[in-house]
């Protein structure tokens, strides 16, 4: 009588592609952060130009709805972010423009930032004298200061697919609620400028990134391992 055996089935292995690297994963180079330092170091030269009224322009720089619609004064939608009213609100501005500015422009170039990041910050500016009375004057770099953060966090949430859509949500959440929800309200802080600047970041970083999609997924690197295919049992 002969003895049966049961031969082991062969075991099987399937591929995994893990995404270990992505293009904001890299070390950012070191001249993003001298770029960055030299634009955040005109808005002080600018504002202390505008503290001293140098060459009479300091009635020329801030922003109002009549200074814009009745007087026809559209660099003032500019000029208004690159002035402040004292020490306290351009070094409150001053540390996450530079973070975020290093950022963008170490992993993206100059046309993000500042370029691109102040001529929209400027738009800001416009639609926020809108809803104040036509008298009621703007001033400071707040609303890009959201803007490049909310443009951050738009590319980030888009970029890092190695952690889930949650994973992500909640850390783009909880950066948002640490930095830029105010803990105290002011009268005299535009948080419309706030709003409006971050909402404005976040939609821009969605299109710059699906416009540039092929070439930011390009820096993407996988870590590939084979694993045992075990079965799945309902």
């Amino acid at each position: 009588m002969k003895d049966d055996f049961l031969e082991d089935e062969p075991i099987k292995y399937i591929e995994e592609r893990r995404l270990v690297t992505t293009l904001i994963s890299l070390k950012a180079p070191r001249f993003a952060y001298f770029r960055s330092a030299y634009f955040c170091f005109f808005i002080i030269l600018v504002t202390f130009a505008y503290w001293k009224n140098f060459l009479g322009l300091a009635d020329q720089m801030a922003v109002s709805q009549d200074r814009l619609l009745q007087h026809s004064e559209y660099w003032r939608m500019f000029t208004a972010t690159l002035i402040h009213s004292n020490t306290g609100h351009l070094l409150s501005n001053l540390p996450l423009l530079f973070i975020f500015g290093t950022f963008l422009y170490a992993y993206f170039g100059v046309w993000l930032f500042p370029v691109l990041s102040f001529v929209l910050a400027g738009f800001v500016n416009l639609f926020t004298v809108l809803a104040y009375p036509s008298t009621s004057f703007l001033l400071g770099a707040s609303g890009m200061v959201y803007l490049v953060g909310g443009l951050w966090l738009g590319l980030y949430w888009n970029i890092q697919r190695q952690y889930n859509h949650f994973q992500r949500s909640v850390r783009v959440f909880g950066v948002t609620l640490i930095l830029f929800f105010p803990t105290s309200f002011e009268p005299q802080v535009s948080y419309r400028a706030h709003f409006y600047g971050l909402i404005a970041g976040v939609i821009l970083g969605f299109i710059y990134f699906y416009k540039k999609k092929d070439y930011i997924r390009s820096f993407e690197r996988y870590k590939v391992q084979y694993v045992e295919d075990l079965p799945v049992f309902h």
